[in-house]
């Protein structure tokens, strides 16, 4: 299932890069050009894939927000900035409960979630289609993790020492947005994060890697500097 999942985004990556086309030539051509800072906030689907327990757990809903810079030059435009990101996963199973004389009760569900904290810088290439409002991007992106932990039982245990601090891979997305006034801007984005470094500092003894995967959904506003 997962493998199917993987080769259709592989295919949205190269539509994507296909539509954005390198316009390196078109930025010659553009005259219009406008800086704007860009708060975005949203919900995110995440989970870990790259090792066979990994990949049967559930994805999980976590938060990302930040702000971003977006140069714009008419239909095309460049974008980074810095997100926080809550990526990884939960798993749910069922505990047995015993009284105090050791007698069976019953079974209780309980999760464990996996967290890693990132802080993460994106680097964009944009394109807007047309005068409809949508556009879509696709590039990079760099992260610096700051915390790993897993929650459990409403105790955390901190695993940060055996994580590795960078990750990195791409990133691509599609929006809408519309003028508010002269200045503001709203923007709605769909934006899908492709990890492809093994979190983990040491290899895993029974083989196999964790990386992370993500899917935003940005709410956004901008301030244009003309």
């Amino acid at each position: 299932m997962r493998t199917v999942r993987y080769k259709i985004l592989r295919r949205i990556y190269l539509l994507l890069f296909l539509l954005i086309d390198f316009p390196v030539l078109g930025f010659a051509q553009q005259t219009s050009q406008t800086l704007e800072i860009l708060l975005q906030a949203g919900p995110s689907h995440t989970f870990l894939r790259g090792r066979e327990l990994t990949d049967q757990a559930s994805g999980d809903i976590r938060p990302v927000a930040g702000l971003a810079l977006r140069y714009q030059l008419n239909r095309y435009f460049l974008q980074t900035g810095l997100l926080y990101e809550n990526k990884g996963n939960k798993e749910e199973s069922n505990n047995l409960v015993y009284d105090e004389q050791g007698h069976l009760q019953g079974e209780q569900l309980y999760t464990v979630r996996t967290h890693y904290h990132y802080l993460v810088m994106p680097l964009f290439i944009g394109k807007n289609v047309g005068q409809t409002g949508f556009y879509g991007n696709a590039g990079v992106y760099l992260a610096y993790l700051f915390k790993q932990q897993v929650s459990a039982f409403d105790e955390d245990l901190n695993l940060t020492p055996y994580t590795g601090r960078i990750d990195g891979g791409l990133s691509a997305g599609i929006g809408f947005s519309r003028s508010l006034s002269n200045t503001w801007r709203w923007s709605v984005e769909a934006r899908h994060n492709w990890g492809l470094l093994d979190t983990n500092k040491e290899p895993i003894l029974t083989g196999g890697t964790l990386k992370t995967t993500s899917t935003n959904l940005l709410l956004g506003i901008s301030y244009a500097i003309k």
